[in-house]
């Protein structure tokens, strides 16, 4: 059976946005699916989080679709880093991904900072997944659509913006109750 992992954005949890919808669809493709709601979801910490992720023993993450939505994508890159020798996601989309440099007048900096203790190893990363795809909106106020596609290169991974997508959450754009574009995108190059 196809598995996928959905991980959610800062402050929010496995029904927020369009994750609910997400799982659905991926469902109806045929996939299991697992959505965790991560722990301290208003002040994340990396290694606490792929310990969580990580100690689900019941879950393998072997050819897995792994999606992960802000800090859910910054999670994705450190669980990808800690995945046992063993085990490769076929792919691995980050939407919304960022890095430690957020625009001053977030208050999320500083909850977020755990989120960066330990140092990306790029080439473990870009070895944990066979594809790497980063979708970003390109007028996204919260994260810098430059420094997501400045990761992209980090680990040899695609980069594609949606045109007005913003941060992808129904806190910008009410209509982020469903993500049609994702399904899209995946479907346009065969991921699914």
């Amino acid at each position: 059976m196809k598995r996928a992992v959905i991980l959610h954005c800062f402050q929010g949890t496995s029904a927020s946005h369009w994750y609910p919808w997400l799982k659905q669809q991926l469902e109806n493709y045929g996939y299991e699916v697992w959505a965790p709601d991560m722990p301290h979801n208003h002040q994340p910490n990396a290694r606490e989080t792929t310990d969580f992720l990580l100690a689900n023993k019941e879950w393998d993450f072997n050819d897995n679709l792994l999606i992960g939505h802000s800090w859910g994508a910054v999670q994705a890159m450190h669980l990808l880093q800690n995945l046992p020798h063993t085990q490769q996601v076929k792919t691995a989309v980050l939407v919304s991904a960022f890095t430690s440099e957020l625009p001053d007048k977030f208050e999320w900096s500083h909850p977020l900072a755990g989120l960066f203790n330990e140092p990306f190893d790029y080439g473990v990363i870009k070895s944990k997944a066979r594809k790497l795809l980063f979708i970003h909106g390109d007028n996204d106020s919260v994260c810098d659509p430059k420094r997501a596609e400045w990761l992209a290169q980090q680990v040899g991974g695609e980069y594609t913006e949606v045109p007005g997508g913003k941060h992808f959450s129904t806190s910008g754009d009410p209509s982020y109750s469903e993500f049609p574009a994702l399904i899209k995108i995946l479907k346009d190059r065969d991921l699914l």
